[in-house]
Formats: C-alpha cells, sequence, structure tokens
C-alpha cells in the first residue's frame, strides 16, 4: 500500500515488505538458520476433514505457490525486456547437467538474463536458445533482420521498456491486452503489440504485474485441454477461431485478471510450464500425496511447443503430436529444481464462516522462507504469495468426470449437473428451477499477496554485530539462527 496519504507515483512511495531468506545450511542440511513466516486465511467454503472419519460436506485442496524473480541491480538482471541475442539464452546448471548440455536430462532451467556478462558473472551458461529461440523472442531491428545486438546493430537494436517483475500497481487500472492480430504475426509486429500493451497511454508502468505479457500472450494462443469437464457451459474461442486455455469452465468468457492464465490457475497441478514454485498441497485426499508431489514442477520437467520459422504460431499446440505434425518443436522445460512440496491434511474450517478454524485461531501455514543463490551468492528476489483454494462438492464425481460426460445434445449425453435445471417434484404442470450455476460446480479461487522481497542475511562485517548463540557458541547474529517474522493483521483481501 502507499506510505503517505498522497497516492504514490513510485514503487519507493509504496511500503516495502522485507524478509530474510532462511540461511544456505539450512536448506541442504536441514540445520539451524531457518526463516519463517506464518501465512494465515480463510476460506469460505469450508475446507479440511477426510473421508475415512472427518467427513465435510465438500472436497477441497489448497496449495500455497510463490513467484520470484531477481531483483534488479547493476550487476544481475532478470526482468521483462529483450535479450541482446535471441539466438542465446541463459542456463541455470543443475546437478547431473551442470554444463547445461542440450539433449540431457535433467534439463536446466532458463532464465530471464539479458545479456552474456550478466549470465556468466552468475556462473550460469550462455548457450544456444532452446525454448525462447529467435521465433519465440520478441525483438525487432530496424535495418533489417537480425537475431542479435551486434547482428543488428546498437543503433537499431529496439528494446522494449523495461519493467521490473513482479511488481505492485500505482493505482488499480491492469495492463492491457490487444487481441487484434494473426496467426502469422511475425517478431516485429509481436514486439510492437507488446509495447503498446504495457505502455498504454505512457501509463503502463503503473499497472501492477506478477506474470509477464508472454505468458498471458501464450496462453491465449495455447488451445484449451479439451479433455477436461465443462459440463453444458460454452466456452467460447479466441480471435484465431479456436478455444484457447484463457477459456475455462469457470471462465468460459475469459474474463482477465492481469496476465495470469486462467487454465493454469484453475488446474493444478498443470501439465505445461509454470512460472509458479509450490511450497505446500493441503489437501482431504492424503492418499493423492505422491501424485502431488510427483506431478510438481519443483521436481518434474514440463513440456510445451514453440514456434519455428515455418510455424509461427505453432504455440498453438497443447500436445507433442499435433506440433511435430505442423513442424513445431516440442520443447522440455526443467523442473524448478527444489524440493516437492510438502503435502499435509487440510486443515479444517466450516462452510460460510469466514473465521477460525478448530483450534480457535485462524487457519495458518508455517512456510520456511527458500534461500536463493546462485553459486556462493545470495541475490535478493523479489517475490509474490499466491493461495489457491478449489473446492467441489459430492454433487458429481469430480475425480472421475472427464469431457466424455459434458453435455451434447446431439449425441444424447447430460451434464451430471445443468445450468438452472427445471427439476420433477410430482406435481402437474409444475416443475421446481434449481439455482445452479455449472461454472461454478467444482471451483478454483486464488488470493495474491503484494509484492515482498527475499533478501539475503547481512552478516556481522555488514552490520558490526557478532553476538553468541544461545547454546554460547559463537556465530553472526542472524547467520545461523532461527527467524520468525512477525507480521501485523492488516485488511482483508480477497473474501474467499
Amino acid at each position: 500500500g502507499d506510505a503517505a496519504p498522497a497516492a504514490a507515483n513510485t514503487e519507493s512511495q509504496q511500503y516495502e515488505f522485507l524478509y530474510y531468506m532462511s540461511e544456505e545450511d539450512y536448506v541442504t542440511s536441514g540445520t539451524a538458520g531457518t526463516s519463517t513466516l506464518t501465512v494465515e486465511w480463510t476460506n469460505q467454503h469450508g475446507c479440511g476433514g477426510n473421508e475415512l472419519d472427518d467427513p465435510h460436506k465438500l472436497n477441497c485442496n489448497i496449495v500455497l505457490q510463490y513467484m520470484c524473480n531477481m531483483d534488479d541491480s547493476d550487476q544481475f538482471v532478470e526482468q521483462d525486456e529483450t535479450r541482446d541475442d535471441c539466438t542465446k539464452e541463459c542456463y541455470q546448471p543443475i546437478p547431473g547437467n551442470t554444463e547445461c548440455e542440450a539433449n540431457v536430462f535433467p534439463p536446466c532451467p532458463v532464465r530471464k538474463i539479458v545479456d552474456e556478462d550478466a549470465c556468466t558473472n552468475l556462473g550460469f551458461k550462455w548457450q544456444d536458445a532452446t525454448v525462447d529461440d529467435t521465433p519465440n523472442c520478441i525483438h525487432r531491428c530496424n535495418s533489417g533482420a537480425a537475431s542479435s545486438k551486434v547482428e543488428c546493430g546498437e543503433a537499431n537494436w529496439d528494446t522494449h521498456t523495461t519493467n521490473d517483475l513482479p511488481r505492485d500497481g500505482l493505482g488499480t487500472g491492469r495492463p492491457n491486452y490487444n487481441t487484434n492480430f494473426d496467426a502469422d504475426e511475425t517478431t516485429d509486429e509481436r514486439f510492437a503489440r507488446k509495447n503498446g500493451n504495457i505502455n498504454q497511454n505512457n501509463n503502463g508502468a503503473k499497472d501492477g504485474m506478477h506474470e509477464s505479457w508472454e505468458w498471458y500472450d501464450e496462453c491465449y494462443r495455447r488451445e484449451r485441454n479439451r479433455g477436461l469437464f465443462t459440463a453444458d457451459q460454452n466456452l467460447r474461442n479466441n480471435n484465431l477461431g479456436y478455444s484457447s486455455a484463457v477459456y475455462t469452465r469457470q471462465n468460459p468468457n475469459n474474463n482477465r485478471r492481469g496476465y495470469e492464465c486462467p487454465e493454469e490457475r484453475d488446474y493444478w497441478p498443470y501439465w505445461h510450464p509454470s512460472p509458479w514454485v509450490d511450497i505446500v498441497v493441503m489437501t482431504d485426499r492424503l492418499d493423492l500425496c505422491a501424485f502431488y508431489q510427483s506431478e510438481s514442477q519443483n521436481v518434474k520437467a514440463k513440456h510445451h511447443c514453440r514456434n519455428t520459422a515455418d510455424c509461427p504460431n505453432c504455440v498453438r499446440f497443447n500436445n507433442e503430436k499435433q506440433c511435430l505434425n505442423n513442424n513445431g518443436r516440442w520443447v522440455e522445460v526443467g523442473s524448478h529444481g527444489v524440493a516437492a512440496p510438502e503435502c499435509i491434511q487440510a486443515p479444517w474450517s466450516r462452510v460460510n464462516h469466514n473465521g477460525n478454524g478448530r483450534t480457535g485461531q485462524h487457519n495458518s501455514y508455517n512456510w520456511t522462507l527458500p534461500h536463493i543463490s546462485y553459486g556462493d551468492i545470495p541475490i535478493a528476489h523479489r517475490c509474490v504469495l499466491r493461495l489457491r483454494y478449489n473446492i467441489s462438492t459430492d454433487d458429481y464425481d469430480a475425480w472421475r468426470v472427464n469431457a466424455s460426460f459434458n453435455n451434447n445434445n446431439g449425441q444424447g449425453i447430460v451434464s451430471p449437473v445443468r445450468q438452472n435445471p427445471n427439476v420433477d417434484i410430482g406435481a402437474d404442470n409444475q416443475a421446481l428451477r434449481l439455482a445452479i450455476n455449472t461454472a461454478q460446480f467444482g471451483r478454483t479461487f486464488q488470493d495474491r499477496s503484494h509484492v515482498f522481497k527475499l533478501i539475503p542475511r547481512p552478516s556481522a562485517s555488514t552490520v558490526g554485530v557478532n553476538r553468541p548463540r544461545a547454546d554460547g557458541a559463537p556465530a553472526d547474529f542472524f547467520g545461523r539462527r532461527d527467524l520468525y517474522n512477525l507480521n501485523v493483521r492488516g485488511k482483508r483481501g480477497n473474501i474467499v
């Protein structure tokens, strides 16, 4: 929020949320040095219990996730701008692939580093692009076709306005998205469209952004998963003539919220690459923990189709067969390279209560904040926290329905739930209409935090403090101590 009564005009005039990371030793060996942040919530429709000995009126899971990018600095640049060379990308080495060799499993994750020096200074690898290569890298050379600043000439190499992501908005507006484009749109045209979208009326820097423009653009272009249950909802088509991942059963008209991808928001674990890192899944189905954890992109690489010179809209195809048949490239994107999410019993909450749980306190989860470093260098990151809350009732078997249950009058298929159905109550010439919205039977809600920063712990040399631990052992005051972040309970956000 704004730090003064007057509306903020810059990010520096807003409150800044800073949290120290956990220490690296905790991550590698589980020793002292954690930094714990308590996350509290209410959920309108209830959650928790299990079918064996504590049944509830609904089925649910709650997933906590975070998304981070390096905070902007002169030395390390990871942000929303054009790379200097679209034929190269920056890869983060991981165990099992320390040289980030192509076609070696596991694949290295790609970082949004804009130039070779910034990449190699982190100990990363600046190598041939495989994910966002020239046909997928938004760029423009004003002196002709070129894929790099060197080839184009620095004076003719366009770069769009830098945006540190994620960022809070300075108002309540949202960044624009222009759907007036064709399937054969060139990289130059895509560059111009993005520039116009995020800088409309020279006001783009005031709009809040979490996911990138590219993330939503590919979601808008990629066909939706047609194996999903949509009941009797009529999902629309995009301007290219097909129904894409921005249309889901609970969002059939693509009511856009920022640059989030509705299909990725509504379904978890998602089957394509996602920028969100999973923290914990709280569920009433502990028997599914192995599935949830193994399918998380924390530990599992994901695939998507990439554009080529012969197929400028191959990001449309959501499966390998169609991708390759249309001359696209089916690309594996590396896992996030962190531990699988914790999987625990969802805490119990009462339906339509929006209050405390069974313990007399708000339901909560103690999140051990990550340690993010490259080589021996811990680096500050800009982050956002997201809570996804998925519920369904026993009006139909939510775990078994798929597209074969979708309403189809021509084939005589009746959806197990229908929009505002007339129900025969046994009276002559009289029916009862039920108020049912099939977009909301089986539904995902979410709430998000403001942007906060995870920062490295100060050392004794930087703060001049070196105190003994409780056990008498000398140590940096911050370095090996467990930290507990004390927050105030502020204004409630989305009530669901």
